[in-house]
């Protein structure tokens, strides 16, 4: 009986909640269109990422819009506890997350950019089917979060998203989602925002950085198990077992000790509930907190990259430098994602290793030849990326741009809405 009064609030919550989001989109359309009418100002461009973050394309094109072109009332959406507030708050305008002015700004917005499919709006779903059912006209521009090189089912199939203009970083990323994703149209090869930050570096640190990506399966352990079994569960799997092997090796520790090199192990936000796992007896290794720490610092200042299959190894040899792959479990493209056009034995761009013990050995020459890929990586490295400059944001920014003047032109204001 208790379980099933459990069950039926759930329910009455989820709907109640459902239905309070619903009222305030409406409510904010409706008060949009009358603000539109009444007065004339700044063209809104609303930026996002995921709620609490601040790290991504997104913030990149934001302040990059704040640092140039003061005409645009440029927004960041955030949360108030995020750890990235004051960084987004130095540099322009920031709305809270989730508040009625926040959905105000969505659907007033002439543009709005993030790095996830959320159209920078408080709660996707219910802003997709609004634009879908012709509630909302301003251009969606997704930024997108990383390079595709897998397949990504939610994104690459589904219908609901009404993408005006996808940023990609490489033609062969371009042509791969091309030919499988329904909003093929919105395609524009303009590079990422956040690696105009990537040009004019300062030398790296004497520092490795190992960064696997998260698995699926991690998200549900918790859930159905609860925190202590799942934890004792997380223990069993392969992905955990290698990379808790590496970071206890006492080879990788004498490797470290000898090259005077430090490791920073930073685990990915999706399996960030599981890092008190994870512990190493070297003072040499250090465990980072991914709330205390920002992705493009680390890759910026580190020498040398360890990583699985995670598309932060893309963002690395942007900048030219060497990594090496650790996959664990050989069962990750059933269980997670689906290969797509690149292979990491064919196409990888580093030695492949599968133990702790193979990828020592690896790094153990990569530092013996100071640090310096191997020539058949090296040459991937380099024929990766089209020709690169520190231009995206602007490339990014005059794409809006022109699609906002073709829509002028095709659909010209009357006196009434001027």
């Amino acid at each position: 009986m208790i379980t099933r009064l459990k069950t039926y609030l759930a329910a009455v919550l989820l709907f109640t909640r459902r239905l309070n989001q619903w009222l305030l989109i409406e409510v904010a359309l409706l008060l949009a269109r009358l603000l539109r009418r009444s007065t004339q100002k700044q063209p809104i461009w609303l930026v996002a990422e995921r709620a609490d973050e601040a790290r991504d394309n997104g913030y990149h094109f934001f302040r990059y819009l704040c640092q140039n072109y003061s005409e645009i009332r440029a927004i960041y959406a955030i949360t108030k506890d995020s750890p990235d507030i004051e960084r987004v708050t130095g540099l322009g305008e920031t709305v809270n997350w989730g508040s009625f002015r926040h959905y105000l700004y969505w659907a007033l917005a002439e543009v709005t950019a993030s790095a996830h499919v959320n159209d920078a709006a408080p709660v996707a779903r219910r802003a997709w089917d609004a634009k879908n059912a012709g509630h909302i006209e301003h251009v969606s521009v997704f930024l997108q979060h990383g390079v595709t090189a897998v397949q990504l089912p939610g994104f690459m199939t589904n219908n609901l998203y009404a993408f005006d203009m996808i940023s990609t970083s490489t033609p062969r990323e371009r042509q791969f989602l091309a030919d499988h994703i329904p909003h093929a149209r919105a395609l524009r090869l303009t590079g990422f925002c956040r690696h105009d930050a990537l040009h004019n570096l300062q030398p790296p640190k004497r520092q490795i950085l190992l960064m696997p990506t998260w698995r699926r399966e991690f998200r549900e352990l918790i859930g159905r198990h609860g925190r202590k079994l799942a934890l004792r569960q997380f223990r069993e799997t392969e992905y955990y077992q290698v990379f808790d092997a590496l970071l206890q090796s006492p080879a990788l520790h004498n490797l470290l000790e000898r090259f005077d090199y430090k490791l920073v192990f930073y685990l990915h936000s999706g399996a960030k509930d599981f890092l008190e796992a994870f512990s190493a007896n070297s003072p040499r290794v250090h465990i980072a907190a991914p709330e205390q720490n920002d992705i493009q610092a680390l890759l910026k200042e580190s020498h040398i990259m360890i990583t699985d299959y995670s598309s932060v190894a893309f963002e690395f040899v942007y900048m030219e430098k060497p990594l090496l792959y650790l996959l664990p479990d050989a069962d990750f493209f059933d269980k997670h994602v689906k290969p797509a056009y690149f292979d990491l034995e064919r196409d990888g761009l580093g030695p492949v290793t599968r133990n702790a013990s193979d990828a020592v050995h690896e790094l153990q020459a990569l530092l013996e030849r100071q640090g310096q890929a191997e020539p058949v990586y090296a040459e991937r490295i380099k024929g990766f990326y089209p020709p690169k400059d520190a231009g995206a944001c602007e490339r990014t920014f005059q794409t809006i741009t022109k699609m906002l003047k073709s829509r002028q032109h095709a659909h010209p204001r009357s006196e009434e809405e001027q």
